[in-house]
């Protein structure tokens, strides 16, 4: 028959078979949403929504070859033989194309199941890891059940491989069957077989002529199961082509995946056999994969190879078996129940009928039983019956309950605890080859017995039989040459034996090997895939480890989202350090102090040290929390006697400056060293001032160069700075300037603020360059350094390196003020009472007298003293002034020594006390002040508290004459009248005239007189004139009468009778009197504060 005929006989048969309904056919409109979601060598899978419901289906449709019309009449029959069963894509009828909304020119379309999970080979790459090995023997079994119906039904399905086995809801969905002429049609288009050729028999590929049949559907089976227990696809490795048919069909297959059940791998291996006949049928294979699917949990089946002989398949024949007391029967329906294999599940059956068999002395049974008791299922918790079933399957033998036994003696359950007991059992169970009693047994040597030799041994045994727990202890042992020599070859070995077989623990394990290359090449990419597949298990630990390679971008992308979300997992699941990674995330990336602390704490509480001495620190500082020193401080000694060497940094200075503690210094220096010598730059620093300062240690300045050295060599600024100065003043090193210069260069250049400030004192007072000590000044002052803010401020103040600008000095004055500099609050509150770059505000200048005094700034004490004795923004109150003036006195300021002898000497605030008046006068005149100099030398001059001594006086009033105009002026008394010094009248005329020249009114007049008797210098009456009347003007009594006498008998200038009477008026005003006292007496002035202090230089 012609091909034409042919496609148009199966085209009637179509048509036939619509109109009489013996197809289920779909108007296409009813199809909404089409999707194309795969194409195939021969047609296009579309996805798409039946009418406006979420029914999900597929068309199937065909290219229009000539054969298409036979192909699908093909396909159809096929599908409604067998479309009953549960693991092959159901078929629901067929279509027609009339919108060409699918643009072929064939227009029949199948449709079908829609299969939610894609192919196998989808599933296997993205799944793998989540599948248990009775996920496997399920998969398998859904596979060969499939092929045994199309078998059944003699059909050969002819092109089996991993992309047209489709996955729905985690099950197998057999597809594409029945298109046998297609693998020899498609054989010569390379680039459609090459995908499938690890699937075809050999003996297909040796000879393109041989006719596919049942084996061969066996021998693809068998490739699949070997791609279910590895995740791979085969010969993923191998180049597809000539190359690789050669080597399949001469012999070469997959290697078998360690962990992979010897019974599961016998059987792929029998199906993959080169010769067609030695291949088992599929029957075979689902009877054999149904018992595998259906074991227990490790259970030993000392008789279970008869239960082959029992039709397992009909649960009906096992329970007709059971009921006449055949105990492998009655095991085997307990399964059944316990399962819900071809039943439904019912736990109390189970127990019902595993209790029948252990009766009958069935170990098997008998251990179930024992598990059924222990844990409750199918009846109560009974610990006791549980050991006592447990102890009848040992006694019989039974391995597995041999070792359930000893799991119960060394736990206590249902038993007092008996290690000897226990370790009997395990060594029964281990010598009977049970893997996890030979573990047990290797943990008993190595942590009870100490014995790691037998330790190793039997972690050995274990190991080679595949339990990955033992697997990963070898590798432990080998890294760490506990027993035998250290191995890093064979620890990696058995690492990753152990990490393919899933176990979590030795995925961290060889994650970590990767990540610090330790006996391989260091890979981070692969330590994060490792570390990965480990914390996706719910390795805590391995969680934790994701986060900080999320969080630093280590051998994948940074993404702190990630990053958070790990140790978050880690950190509920209790890990400590990923607590404290949570903690130190809320804190700095989130700004949520208190759950930063609730992590912290929790963490700290399970004793991390890091997460102590965070916690330590948000006490003492008040975040998230109270501030409490003494939490502060037990917080820090914990962390620091858990050697963190932050910590002990901490509680060093907790104990230097008595935070939360008594004050102990030789205590802070312990811990300094502490720390110094665990590699904290901070302590190393700290420890080299110790030494320099001698704090709770001797001096010893060679000693702090060291730690200095240590600490700079880490790049530390701050110990830059430290032994720059060093350096400079030649302490505990060989002095050198240049090198000083350099390290405090070096450490200001790197942001350390108080080098900054020191650079620009070094540049103010050494190379006197004051452009470039104002710039050092700014760069601290902006990097919040008080210091430096006051010597900006200073710099604007006096026009040094930059232009004079009192307002831009007040600012920086300010900002140096509010961080409690003390010197900057007395300058600011100077410049409010004087009104420098701001109003007078004698308000804010007492309260920054106020607060420098309150810091001990000696200066600001004592200008507050004097608005007290003044009333000066406040209220006048000598009492407070003298408090003020005496506490700044033993601060040492001369000026408030000289104001307390004053108010001793006149009773001000205090009682009237000349022995202390000249007890402070001394003080203050030894510090230089020259009003204390000019008082103590009026106190000797007459003898006020102390004998009268003109000598002493004399050297005083030399001394204070420097500056003073009043000492000037009785220095020239005492020149003219030869008083402890021979007579000079022109020395006498030198210190008057200077005294005048500075502003002293007696002085004046006196200089006056000099010119009208010529005493010291050329008579003159026009100068004389001139200098009484300056003297005049400043009220001078004298000079008042003098310049009405000039006045009146027209001396020195012309006469004015007049001028003459204003003047003599005036003088009678101010207190002259005609006597023959001399105006030169000062005996008056010592005791009239407004005359003494009319002068007074702030300091």
């Amino acid at each position: 028959m012609s091909n034409a005929n042919s496609t148009n006989i199966s085209n009637e048969w179509l048509e036939d078979s619509i109109k009489k309904e013996s197809l289920n056919y779909f108007d296409f409109s009813e199809f909404k949403n089409i999707q194309r979601i795969a194409n195939g060598a021969y047609g296009y899978i579309h996805r798409t929504n039946w009418k406006n419901t979420d029914i999900r289906l597929v068309l199937k449709s065909f290219n229009d070859e000539k054969s298409t019309y036979k192909e699908v009449i093909n396909e159809i029959k096929l599908h409604r033989k067998v479309h009953f069963h549960e693991n092959i894509i159901k078929y629901y009828g067929i279509t027609k194309n009339e919108t060409n909304i699918i643009n072929q020119m064939n227009s029949y379309i199948l449709v079908l199941e829609y299969a939610d999970g894609g192919t196998l080979n989808k599933y296997l790459s993205e799944h793998f890891n989540e599948l248990e090995w009775k996920d496997k023997f399920c998969l398998a079994l859904q596979l060969v059940s499939a092929v045994s119906c199309l078998h059944e039904h003699d059909i050969i399905h002819r092109d089996l491989h991993a992309n047209n086995i489709l996955i729905h809801e985690k099950s197998i969905k057999l597809a594409d069957f029945g298109l046998s002429r297609k693998i020899s049609e498609a054989s010569s288009n390379t680039s459609k077989v090459l995908g499938v050729i690890p699937y075809v028999d050999p003996k297909k590929l040796i000879n393109n002529k041989y006719k596919l049949n049942k084996k061969s559907d066996i021998y693809s089976i068998g490739i699949i199961m070997w791609q279910i227990s590895s995740g791979h696809q085969p010969f993923e490795n191998m180049e597809y082509g000539m190359n690789m048919i050669l080597k399949i069909c001469g012999g070469e297959r997959e290697e078998i995946v360690d962990g992979t059940p010897i019974e599961y791998s016998n059987l792929y291996m029998e199906c993959w056999k080169q010769e067609p006949d030695e291949r088992p049928n599929a029957r075979h294979l689902v009877s054999v994969l149904k018992k595998f699917s259906t074991l227990g949990r490790n259970v030993k089946h000392t008789e279970i190879d008869d239960i082959a002989m029992i039709p397992i398949t009909t649960i009906q024949w096992l329970q007709f078996m059971a009921e006449n007391d055949n105990k492998i029967a009655q095991y085997k329906l307990g399964e059944y129940y316990e399962y819900g294999d071809d039943t439904e599940k019912d736990e109390i059956k189970a127990f019902e009928w595993y209790k029948k068999s252990a009766e009958q002395d069935f170990d098997v049974a008998q251990c179930q039983l024992g598990y059924f008791y222990k844990n409750g299922i199918g009846t109560s918790i009974d610990l006791k019956k549980a050991i006592y079933w447990y102890n009848k399957a040992a006694e019989n033998g039974n391995e597995v309950a041999q070792y359930n036994l000893g799991r119960c003696y060394e736990d206590g359950d249902g038993t007092e605890k008996n290690f000897e007991i226990a370790f009997h059992w395990y060594q029964k169970a281990a010598i009977n080859e049970n893997k996890f009693a030979q573990y047990k047994l290797g943990e008993f040597y190595q942590y009870k017995m100490a014995d790691e030799i037998k330790a190793f041994e039997w972690y050995k045994r274990s190991a080679e039989q595949e339990y990955s727990n033992a697997q990963n202890k070898l590798g432990i042992f080998y890294e760490n040459g506990i027993i035998p020599e250290k191995d890093l070859d064979k620890a990696i070995y058995w690492y990753t034996k152990a990490a393919e077989n899933r176990n979590k623990v030795a995925q961290c394990n060889l994650g970590r090997c990767y990540e610090y290359g330790k006996g391989i090449r260091k890979d981070e990419i692969k330590a994060f895939e490792w570390y990965k597949r480990s914390a996706e298990q719910e390795y805590v630990h391995a969680q934790y480890i994701i986060g900080i390679f999320y969080e630093n971008g280590i051998g994948t992308e940074k993404d702190s989202e990630k990053a958070f979300c790990w140790y978050l997992k880690a950190a509920e699941m209790g890990n400590k350090f990923a607590q404290c990674k949570l903690g130190k995330f809320y804190q700095y990336e989130m700004g949520d102090e208190d759950k930063a602390f609730e992590w912290y704490k929790k963490s700290a509480e399970q004793n991390c040290s890091e997460a102590q001495n965070e916690l330590g620190f948000f006490y003492e500082n008040g975040i998230g929390i109270k501030a409490d020193f003494l939490k502060a401080f037990h917080w820090y000694q914990k962390a620091a006697e858990n050697k963190n060497n932050i910590a002990q940094y901490n509680l060093g200075l907790f104990y230097e400056y008595g935070y939360g503690v008594k004050k102990d210094v030789a205590k802070a220096f312990k811990w300094y060293r502490k720390s110094a010598e665990q590699e904290c730059i901070d302590a190393q620093n700290k420890l080299g001032t110790c030494y320099k300062n001698g704090i709770g240690i001797e001096k010893d300045p060679k000693r702090a160069i060291y730690w200095y050295k240590k600490a700079v060599k880490h790049g530390d600024i701050i110990a830059q700075y430290n032994l720059g100065k060093c350096y400079y003043y030649g302490i505990g090193i060989r002095k050198n300037d240049d090198k000083a210069f350099e390290l405090i260069k070096k450490s200001a250049e790197m942001g350390y603020s108080k080098a900054q400030n020191y650079l620009g004192n070094l540049y103010k007072s050494v190379s006197g360059d004051l452009k470039e000590a104002v710039y050092w000044y700014n760069k601290a002052a902006e990097n919040g350094n008080k210091t430096a803010q006051y010597n900006l401020g200073n710099c604007y103040e006096c026009g040094n390196g930059v232009e004079e600008n009192e307002i831009e000095a007040i600012i920086w004055y300010k900002k140096s003020a509010k961080q409690g500099y003390n010197n900057a609050q007395y300058k600011l509150g100077l410049f409010y009472e004087s009104g420098i770059g701001t109003n007078v505000d004698l308000i804010k200048a007492i309260y920054w007298y106020q607060e420098a005094a309150k810091s001990g700034n000696k200066i600001a004490q004592c200008n507050l003293g004097k608005c007290y004795e003044d009333g000066n923004g406040v209220e006048k109150d000598n009492n407070k002034a003298y408090e003020l003036f005496k506490k700044s006195a033993n601060n040492a300021c001369r000026e408030a020594q000289c104001r307390l002898g004053f108010f001793y000497q006149n009773g001000i605030g205090i009682k009237r006390n000349l022995e202390k008046a000249i007890y402070w006068y001394i003080k203050a005149a030894e510090n230089g002040d020259t009003i204390a100099q000019f008082n103590l030398a009026l106190c000797y001059q007459y003898g006020e508290g102390i004998d009268k001594n003109e000598v002493k006086a004399f050297e005083w009033y030399k001394k204070s004459a420097q500056d003073e105009s009043s000492a000037q002026n009785n220095l020239g008394y005492f020149y003219e009248n030869g008083i402890c010094t021979q007579k000079m009248l022109e020395m006498a005329f030198y210190w008057y005239n200077k005294a005048a020249e500075n502003g002293h009114k007696i002085a004046q007049f006196n200089v006056g007189r000099c010119y009208e008797d010529g005493n010291g210098v050329k008579k003159d009456k026009v100068k004389a004139f001139e200098w009484y009347k300056m003297s005049a003007e400043q009220e001078c009594c004298y000079a008042q009468c003098k310049l009405g006498s000039f006045y009146e008998n027209g001396i020195g200038t012309e006469k004015d009778l007049m001028q003459a009477n204003y003047w003599h008026k005036k003088a009678l005003e101010n207190g002259y009197v005609n006597t023959m006292n001399d105006p030169l007496n000062q005996k008056s002035k010592i005791k009239k504060s407004k005359k003494m202090f009319s002068w007074f230089k702030c300091f």
